[in-house]
């Protein structure tokens, strides 16, 4: 279910440097003398003192870009963490526009722009929201009196019809604002499902104007999405795996079908996936057993170059490693419509899909142990 909670961004003056600073100016009520935030910006943290709920952060970056804050956990005199609200107040951010951010972790405001004026009118974001924070103090109530269990199905619907109503509004918005950046915004931020109908109806002057790179991302995330459902018609069992070209560690080309005439398993994983690395021990054991008569290829998905070497230094994967992504045109999880990690594809002796088994499954042993009797 997409929650509506976001923020906006700021600006303020041209430092002498030549830098463009953006400020956002936080009042959040709640909080106490000596909390904290935690901001996130691509990928990176960093801690704000937020005494009583007063902060403020300034943004250099010369493009717009997405800020998350998150309130810190407190501890209880015994120990435990306090109850707190885990969803950031994530915030747009652009150069020379400064905003003001009200209200609390739960419910805020943000004001001070052209481009907050018009998303503020958006009411299904409101309205869903309000629907959503009210739905889940329902459910922490019916937990507290043991009566969830009995009130689920009620629940469940009452959510779809949220995210109907949600999909609805968006769709309405976008179709009716091909000139807006915020209509683009909702596509970036939301990722609704009707996004994949509407990412390239936008107008030159928003495709090519301050949210230039959020629209690539954008175009990019439902190109992807929409190659992946084409993909799906042809990665099934039986039906032939495509080839595929990749650098493997030593820095030479690896190609699929150069290891025509055994079992193959490729192994979609990376670095950053619990699930890949706890399956690494059952996955040397299973190639140790059978390694005459498969071969195993690793492509690491989601790394970079020197990650994924020390990765494999590390757990001592002794398979063909190679990675994925680092060329144009070479994104595997595309190719082979990859939604979930670790997803491993057995490839017969003749290049066939033969099994796919999404997650870390004791059943795929299983049918390694039936493809090698």
């Amino acid at each position: 279910m997409k929650k509506f909670f976001l923020l906006a961004c700021a600006a303020v003056l041209i430092a002498s440097c030549g830098e463009r600073k953006a400020v956002l100016t936080a009042e959040l009520s709640g909080m106490q003398a000596n909390d904290t935030v935690l901001v996130s910006y691509k990928r990176q943290t960093d801690t704000l003192a937020a005494p009583n709920g007063a902060f403020t952060y300034e943004f250099t970056d010369s493009v717009a870009g997405l800020v998350s804050f998150y309130r810190l956990p407190k501890r209880n005199p015994d120990g435990s963490m306090q109850a707190f609200n885990m969803r950031p107040i994530s915030v747009l951010m652009q150069p020379n526009t400064p905003v003001t951010v009200k209200g609390s972790f739960d419910e805020y405001e943000v004001t001070g722009n052209d481009f907050y004026k018009e998303f503020n009118t958006i009411a299904v974001l409101k309205e869903t929201n309000q629907k959503q924070a009210d739905l889940q103090k329902r459910i922490i109530s019916l937990q507290k009196s043991g009566q969830l269990n009995d009130s689920m199905e009620v629940i469940q619907k009452e959510y779809k019809t949220l995210d109907s109503m949600y999909q609805t509004g968006i769709k309405d918005y976008v179709t009716a604002h091909p000139e807006s950046d915020v209509a683009l915004f909702l596509l970036y931020y939301f990722r609704p499902e009707c996004g994949t109908e509407l990412y390239d109806k936008f107008s030159d002057q928003v495709k090519n104007g301050a949210l230039k790179n959020r629209y690539k991302e954008v175009s990019d995330r439902y190109e992807s999405i929409i190659a992946k459902k084409k993909a799906a018609e042809f990665i099934q069992e039986r039906k032939p795996a495509p080839d595929f070209t990749l650098k493997a560690l030593d820095g030479k080309d690896f190609t699929l079908s150069s290891l025509k005439g055994k079992y193959v398993v490729l192994d979609f994983w990376g670095s950053w996936c619990g699930w890949c690395i706890k399956g690494i021990p059952e996955m040397k054991k299973m190639y140790t057993k059978y390694k005459n008569k498969l071969e195993v290829v690793g492509i690491d998905c989601g790394d970079t170059e020197e990650k994924w070497k020390e990765a494999v230094a590390k757990y001592e994967l002794p398979w063909t490693n190679v990675i994925n992504g680092t060329e144009e045109g070479k994104d595997l999880t595309v190719t082979y419509n990859i939604s979930g990690f670790p997803t491993k594809l057995v490839i017969d002796p003749e290049g066939n899909i033969a099994k796919i088994v999404i997650g870390e499954d004791p059943a795929f042993y299983e049918t390694i142990d039936g493809f090698m009797k």
